[in-house]
């Protein structure tokens, strides 16, 4: 087994008997063999194991008053005791009892795997049935060849396994994408940054229609052709195609029957214009959606968005042909609780009228949406949950429009850099927020290294 138990994913950890003593080879001796694990006899025993004997047929009276070894107990007493101790203990009785290898390891469901250790693994994995999960951990020295060992020596060559992270993996190719083409099981693969995958490798998952997951973020080889291999995972709840500059609204066009997803990021993607977004209409349950740098969308793209109403989070930063108009097509997307439209200078104090019924809102980023003033704060007030607000570079705010956050009480973060009309007593309207830890006044030239003084005696980071 060598190293690559200590890189075994563990479920969570269940109570540690008192009674249980694990009896170790003796280190540095080389001719030292492993040694049975022993469960000593401790006073009290605890009731789970006094019970052991009784629940598997065996008369109390025929257990040794001190110790009884794994060994000479009937194998199906095994699976009970594993299933008794802390992962920690069953592991070493793993390395340390040939007759506990099976039970013990059918324990884990989940492992972290190392290009070195592959070697090493086949006793486990050919003991650990139970395996779903798969993470490389060395995913520079990760390759083709290496993924390929790795699945020939997993239980019906990964037939069962429903989660694998090959993120980082930048060695992977298209071919090394062919030996999954059989692990039809898998929900999650997360293959964010394995910048040498192209269409042909995408091609390979085609069958993976259970898929949930799948994450391409930076993967930017990939075009519209790679997008039409994923047609068939309807199930889809969650995509990532980040930095994929290659895809367009036709490659968005494959994504049509994915009903069900719901959190979809298309960062960058600045190729996506209007019609593209018309391709993701029937994504009504969707509650996260990454439009971020995607700048040739316009009021009429947000137009195509407006049945997506469970809409949680939504990231708009940098689409700066966006107006009030568009703003209009969100005002029904009321369980919203983060919204980034830094950069969206075109947006007016009309436009967060069309925000006012967002009384969920969290995090609110209005960074450089220098044609805000404080009657467009003023629409604002009803959000009473708010955490985090950015004005930064909105130098049209005075301290009447500070006047008009007063009731935000659970502001934590404050960003008014470069408000430049701002001064102590607007400053003052926000003596509420008592759950305050961090404000940015930089270049707020009207406030008071006093004030500053005071806002930091009420443990408050500032930044001015």
């Amino acid at each position: 087994m060598g190293n690559c138990m200590g890189k075994i994913q563990k479920s969570a950890p269940l109570t540690l008997p008192e009674n249980v003593a694990v009896e170790q080879p003796q280190v540095g001796d080389p001719g030292a063999t492993a040694q049975p694990a022993s469960i000593a006899r401790n006073s009290p025993v605890p009731t789970g194991l006094r019970e052991l004997p009784r629940a598997h047929g065996i008369p109390p009276a025929d257990i040794p008053p001190q110790k009884v070894f794994l060994r000479d107990l009937p194998p199906n007493i095994m699976p009970d005791i594993a299933s008794r101790l802390d992962l920690g203990t069953a592991k070493a009785l793993r390395l340390t009892n040939k007759e506990f290898r099976e039970p013990g390891a059918s324990r884990f469901t989940g492992a972290h795997v190392a290009a070195a250790e592959i070697g090493n693994m086949a006793q486990f994995f050919g003991d650990a049935t139970n395996i779903r999960t798969l993470r490389i951990t060395d995913q520079s020295n990760f390759g083709d060849q290496d993924l390929a060992r790795l699945i020939e020596m997993l239980p019906k060559n990964g037939a069962k396994i429903s989660r694998l992270d090959l993120s980082g993996c930048h060695k992977i190719t298209d071919a090394g994408l062919e030996h999954l083409k059989d692990m039809t099981a898998i929900k999650s693969l997360d293959l964010r940054d394995c910048r040498r995958i192209t269409d042909v490798g995408l091609g390979h998952l085609s069958g993976m229609t259970a898929m949930h997951a799948l994450d391409l973020r930076y993967c930017d080889r990939i075009t519209d052709a790679g997008l039409s291999h994923l047609a068939g995972m309807t199930a889809m709840q969650s995509l990532d195609l980040a930095c994929c500059n290659q895809v367009t609204d036709a490659g968005l066009g494959h994504l049509r029957g994915m009903t069900a997803m719901q959190s979809l990021d298309l960062a960058c993607c600045n190729q996506v214009t209007d019609a593209g977004l018309g391709h993701l209409r029937g994504m009504t349950v969707i509650q996260a959606l990454d439009l971020a740098c995607c700048d040739q969308i316009t009021d009429a793209g947000l137009g195509h968005l407006s049945r997506m109403t469970a809409m949680l989070s939504m990231n708009l930063r940098g689409c700066d042909r966006i107006t009030e108009a568009g703003l209009s097509h969100l005002s029904g997307m009321t369980a919203t609780q983060t919204l980034d439209l830094s950069g969206c200078n075109q947006i007016t104090d009309a436009g967060l009228g069309h925000l006012s019924g967002m009384t969920a809102m969290q995090s609110l980023n209005f960074r450089n949406c220098r044609r805000i003033t404080d009657v467009g704060l003023k629409h604002l007030a009803g959000m009473t949950a708010i955490q985090a607000l950015d004005l930064s570079r909105c130098n049209q705010i005075t301290d009447a429009g500070l006047g008009h956050l007063s009731g935000m009480t659970p502001m934590q973060s404050l960003f008014l850099s470069r408000c430049n009309q701002i001064t102590d007593a607007g400053l003052g309207h926000l003596s509420g927020m008592t759950a305050m830890t961090s404000m940015d006044l930089l270049g707020c030239t009207g406030t008071s290294e006093t004030q500053v003084i005071q806002l930091k005696a009420r443990g408050i980071g500032v930044r001015w």
